[in-house]
């Protein structure tokens, strides 16, 4: 019940929510940002999930749990990442713009992320034999269609859209969360369990993505309000979509506690580095700058 109606529309409503803050002009921001963005998008799509299949596989982890570590190096970069940005002084149209069009990626590669993973970490054993196009049309009419439903609210019903948006979604928000703590009551030993032995494995997988950002930021020379876009979206995950993939489609909640878990790792590993950037950059403001005397003119 929880897993097959409630769940996915808790999803479709809070996507809807985030449709509320977006407007065309955030995604033509992606062209005023070519080359962080490309940077952002080749370590998040490509690099970030070798990361993630070397860590869920060296840990020797239950292959459940090992699935669950996976998905999430592949998941798209959260909305709490663009809040973070705001409050580390980093570039949030970029952060935006990583954010929207990260999601839409995940929904098109999702299809592709389940069967590699599946191959990788269940091999031999009994797995859901998944359908591209059906996982395709269930992962967008949960998350593209809400975005666009909200999208569509702002631009013609902007005062429904300020009564509405933030009571959604911080509603949807702890319905979700609320939905997840009954599914882990209901599998308690099983989940306290796995915690224990997941836990190290999330925390690892988090700094090394923030790690990645931030080297592929320096490498590439991409200036310090960038970089801290970049790094945010490296550490906050959309765990919620991914959540619904493996309750809903797989049928297996176990493998959603990794999930669950870098949803607050995420967060605390995020405002650590938010805290150490600014802290440096108002280290750097406080710092005295030389003064040159004006010389005086001679009669």
């Amino acid at each position: 019940m929880i897993e097959d109606i409630a769940l996915p529309i808790a999803l479709a409503f809070m996507m809807f929510s985030l449709g509320l803050a977006l407007k065309i002009d955030d995604f033509a921001r992606i062209l005023r940002h070519p080359k962080s963005l490309g940077v952002a998008l080749l370590s998040l799509l490509l690099i970030v999930p070798l990361i993630g299949v070397g860590v869920a596989y060296f840990w020797r982890l239950p292959p459940l749990l090992a699935m669950g570590v996976y998905l999430i190096a592949v998941c798209p970069s959260g909305t709490l990442s663009n809040l973070l940005t705001f409050w580390g002084r980093g570039d949030l149209a970029l952060s935006v713009s990583i954010t929207a069009l990260g999601s839409v990626v995940y929904v098109l590669l999702v299809p592709i992320w389940l069967s590699l993973g599946q191959a990788i970490f269940m091999d031999g054993l009994d797995h859901v034999s998944i359908s591209p196009f059906e996982t395709l049309v269930s992962v967008g009419r949960i998350s593209l269609l809400p975005v666009a439903g909200g999208m569509l609210v702002r631009a013609f019903l902007p005062r429904v859209r300020d009564v509405v948006e933030a009571p959604l979604r911080n509603f949807t928000g702890a319905v979700i969360i609320g939905m997840f703590l009954l599914m882990m009551w209901q599998h308690r030993e099983t989940f306290v369990e796995a915690a224990a032995l997941v836990w190290p494995a999330v925390v690892l997988l988090n700094l090394l993505m923030v790690f990645t950002g931030f080297g592929f930021a320096k490498l590439f020379s991409v200036a310090r309000k960038e970089r801290t876009a970049i790094v945010c979206e490296h550490s906050i995950r959309q765990e919620g979509l991914a959540i619904f993939i493996v309750t809903s489609l797989l049928a297996e909640p176990l493998m959603a506690l990794p999930l669950f878990l870098n949803s607050a790792v995420g967060f605390f590993v995020g405002m650590a580095y938010i805290g150490i950037e600014r802290f440096r950059t108002d280290r750097a403001a406080a710092e005295p700058r030389p003064d040159y005397p004006l010389l005086k003119e001679q009669d």
